[in-house]
């Protein structure tokens, strides 16, 4: 695989009684903002959990940087990449900036002590989705466009070189749907990630993103927005 290539598909077929996808192979680069597109039940949720080794896949591989995602252990996973889905598994009690930190769990040591950089890589998660004015809020007390913010910030604590994200601007207006997704594709440049977000937002993701895979009858096509 090219050192410039992050995510390879390899004859993937993926679903959980019956394949929904079938037969991919796709290399997909470095630094580049992409996004997911198709109908509902066409398997973009599935895709982005197998990608991260979770589940979904029914035969084929899937590379990271070179490296087999279901022969990683988790903690090995967690530092390629972050998987955030839209809504809150967590307590929504917790303040903003303690949220954020939870990005860095895969790498504390077993006190759980947070070293310099993680403190470092936190704030500059804080500052780049600037959310900096309300990190001291609790996340209950949020809108939904700042809370999605937070779990981009949570994404970037984490410093995976892959982010993938299933449905970040879902129930946002456009005005913060664009917000995100150009806040998507400029983390990706200026630090070279390759973020994968599904969408039904076709015309904003398509404007602020730099490919599009396109789910249809079971296939996964891709086409070059922007370079």
């Amino acid at each position: 695989m090219s050192n410039t290539t992050a995510i390879k598909l390899e004859k993937l077929s993926i679903g959980y009684h019956q394949a929904i996808l079938n037969n991919i192979s796709i290399e997909l680069p470095v630094g580049k903002s992409i996004v997911l597109l198709g109908l509902n039940g066409t398997g973009k949720s599935t895709l982005l959990r197998a990608i991260a080794g979770i589940e979904g896949r029914l035969s084929g591989k899937i590379y990271l940087f070179d490296k087999d995602v279901f022969a990683l252990s988790y903690s090995e996973r967690a530092k390629l990449s972050s998987l955030i889905f839209s809504g809150f598994s967590e307590s929504t009690s917790l303040k903003v900036f303690d949220y954020v930190s939870l990005g860095r769990t895969p790498y504390l040591n077993l006190l759980a002590q947070k070293t310099k950089q993680d403190e470092e890589l936190i704030n500059r998660a804080i500052e780049l989705t600037e959310i900096k004015s309300f990190q001291k809020f609790h996340i209950d007390e949020l809108s939904d466009g700042e809370r999605q913010k937070c779990m981009i910030a949570r994404a970037l604590a984490q410093d995976t070189p892959i982010m993938l994200l299933d449905e970040p601007t879902s129930h946002l207006d456009v005005k913060n749907k664009a917000e995100i997704t150009q806040l998507l594709k400029t983390i990706a440049e200026d630090f070279n990630k390759t973020i994968i977000y599904s969408s039904h937002d076709v015309d904003i993701a398509k404007k602020n993103s730099h490919i599009q895979l396109h789910i249809e009858n079971d296939n996964l096509n891709m086409a070059i927005l922007s370079s």
